[in-house]
């Protein structure tokens, strides 16, 4: 018995140590119809690394992508329409800019957020250890309102066991847990 409770534990503790640190919270209490059309808006870069902004968005529109109960707006579409309507800042957004985008890109739902951190930290025993800090959050093109939201600070030595097992050593590899995890839990919000 005693084995049994010890094996469980081990096994909880290691799945819970595996996924990056991410916090969400749903501000609406309806399912979000499917089918919506959804702008991923650049990612504004708070974390002085140069390019982390358009890795990170770029991830969020792989990560989208192909999702049964969502549609992705076309990057290059949103790029356009930004700099037509000249959205300096999509954590910035006015209700203007939002008919505005809404209505040129057919969208119901506008992804904006920020990157505030993306480095690598010296560890005297594992190296190099990633460090990805982000927050996201969904708009609702019609209320304006914010629907979803998601904040994730995730370490590469959150998931190491001991001795550096499980630590993730790549600042992408990272990136893109942390990117998938808070998509993965957005989509939740919409209908099948």
């Amino acid at each position: 018995m005693l084995r049994r409770l010890t094996l469980v534990f081990i096994l909880l503790w290691t799945v819970a140590g595996c996924s990056p640190g991410l916090t969400t919270a749903r501000l609406t209490d309806q399912q979000l119809p499917a089918g919506a059309k959804i702008a991923v808006l650049p990612f504004e870069n708070l974390s002085g690394k140069e390019g982390a902004s358009e890795k990170i968005t770029e991830y969020f529109v792989m990560a989208l992508q192909g999702k049964k109960n969502i549609e992705i707006c076309e990057f290059g579409q949103v790029y356009d329409q930004m700099r037509r309507f000249r959205v300096r800042s999509a954590t910035l957004l006015t209700n203007n800019q939002i008919d505005s985008l809404s209505a040129a890109l057919g969208i119901s739902y506008i992804m904006a957020g920020s990157v505030l951190d993306f480095l690598e930290t010296d560890n005297q025993y594992l190296g190099k250890v990633p460090q990805v800090s982000i927050n996201v959050r969904l708009i609702d093109c019609t209320s304006h309102k914010t629907v979803w939201i998601g904040v994730a600070n995730a370490r590469g030595d959150q998931s190491e066991w001991v001795f550096g097992i499980g630590a993730i050593r790549s600042l992408e590899e990272l990136a893109h847990a942390v990117v998938d995890r808070a998509a993965d839990n957005m989509i939740s919000i919409f209908r099948e």
